[in-house]
């Protein structure tokens, strides 16, 4: 999280080299580091990125507030605006496999 709040002005530049990043953001329960999450999500979005996918980690839980709950670790793959291929034959491979 932290590298990515950084990112900004000049340092966003170093983002825009690619092309799609896929993150696995750990900590969601730590209610006091939202403030960087949110600067972390909106660099990423600056730099031009749009999530794609969001899936979560079943290796740490589930954070709840209120009446919202998301897992502890959810996996985003972010890419690059621009035009992207459909998925025309999605599946479920091995390495799909739970953590546990």
């Amino acid at each position: 999280w932290p590298i990515f709040a950084e990112m900004r002005g000049p340092l966003g530049g170093t983002l825009k080299k690619f092309q799609q990043i896929v993150i696995e953001f750990h900590g969601m329960r730590m209610a006091e580091k939202h403030g960087m999450y949110l600067a972390a999500m909106r660099n990423l979005f600056a730099a031009g990125f749009r999530v794609v996918h969001v899936h979560g980690n079943n290796h740490d839980g589930i954070f709840s507030y209120g009446d919202y709950s998301i897992p502890n670790v959810p996996e985003v793959t972010f890419v690059a605006d621009g035009p992207l291929a459909e998925c025309h034959d999605p599946q479920l491979l091995p390495l799909d496999a739970s953590n546990r």
